[in-house]
């Protein structure tokens, strides 16, 4: 065998000892850097797992935060139409009603008592003068109801064939026999003349005296004014029985014959 073959078949214990304790040297030396460097890689790794694991917990919040919360919505009931009622024709002078508040609710107190108009006043199907008021009938003088109720605010509440209605209670008397002398004129014959209440503007068809009293007989019944057609003057009363007006001229009450009157 040649000495070149022989130098191939070298192993460690053809080494000499200082070969062998220099390569253990080498090996001590690199194995505790690499072993640092292990340690750090393990750590590096294991904070940026911990990392990526915390960024993907504050997602998660961030998310459930934000997903709105379903509302539920109420509906809302549609108010249903109410027909408005159409007013009768007939009115009574409650127009200017004295202490009657159309305005503040009506709280009754429970009554039980007959009475009748001072004049003539409207039943209402509420107590008030409002568009939703309607005018049930018209009460006179002389007709007798129950008045079944009253209120701080002036209002009557009324039992009228069958019906409940409402009246301005200044208009109302528990005086059956109440005689309303403000639309009654008596002369000095002792004869009396009932005016129904009215408001219209008239003028003469050709001419007309106004009186002091309705009666051309009566000696205390004198001429004032006498008026023209185109003069006007305000109507506030009428006798149809006898044919008397009741009528306003220059301040002054007067009375002229109803036949001789026109609309302008």
């Amino acid at each position: 065998m040649s000495d070149l073959d022989n130098k191939n078949n070298l192993n460690e214990e053809d080494l000499s000892p200082q070969e062998n304790e220099e390569g253990k040297t080498l090996f001590q030396k690199i194995f505790p850097v690499v072993s640092v460097v292990l340690v750090f890689a393990i750590l590096i790794l294991a904070s940026v797992l911990v990392y990526q694991s915390m960024v993907s917990k504050k997602q998660n919040t961030v998310t459930a935060s934000a997903t709105p919360t379903p509302t539920t919505t109420t509906p809302t009931a549609t108010p249903a139409l109410t027909a408005t009622p159409t007013p009768a024709a007939t009115t009574a002078p409650e127009t200017t009603t004295p202490g009657a508040d159309a305005n503040t609710p009506s709280s009754f107190t429970s009554v039980n008592e007959s009475v009748t108009a001072k004049d003539t006043v409207n039943l209402r199907s509420t107590p008030g003068q409002g568009d939703d008021s309607t005018v049930l009938a018209e009460l006179t003088n002389g007709e007798v109801v129950t008045r079944t109720g009253i209120s701080d605010n002036g209002w009557s509440e009324i039992e009228y064939n069958g019906q409940t209605c409402y009246a301005v209670s200044s208009y109302l008397t528990t005086d059956l026999n109440y005689e309303n002398t403000s639309n009654t004129v008596e002369d000095s014959d002792g004869i009396k003349t009932v005016f129904t209440e009215i408001s219209d503007v008239m003028t003469a068809k050709e001419e007309v005296n106004l009186r002091t009293l309705p009666s051309v007989t009566n000696a205390d019944s004198t001429v004032v004014a006498t008026i023209y057609n185109g003069d006007t003057v305000t109507r506030t009363g009428i006798n149809e029985e006898v044919g008397w007006s009741r009528v306003e001229y220059n301040g002054q009450t007067l009375y002229c014959i109803t036949s001789y009157l026109k609309t302008p």
